[in-house]
């Protein structure tokens, strides 16, 4: 799974680490996702920013500063990266 050119929503997630120190261990089914968010399903619905935050989905980290675009424009951007 790449979050750089698939959708993150339905998988599992865990935040290692965040700006928010809060944020740090939550874990659960990524729900939506944001330009800049991504909400997460544990006991109340939590809305993580994507600035500053890592997150291991699959037992991979992934470093979601660098995935701040909407998710309908992931691919273009990555293309127009040379990332694929």
């Amino acid at each position: 799974m790449n979050p750089l050119l698939t959708d993150v929503i339905g998988e599992i997630g865990e935040v290692i680490e965040a700006s928010d120190s809060s944020h740090i261990g939550v874990q659960g089914e990524i729900i939506d996702e944001t330009k800049n968010t991504l909400v997460i399903a544990c006991q109340k619905n939590k809305v993580i920013p994507k600035r500053k935050t890592i997150i291991q989905i699959q037992g991979k980290k992934f470093d979601f500063n660098s995935l701040r675009v909407r998710p309908e424009e992931k691919i273009r951007k990555m293309r127009r990266r040379g990332k694929i």
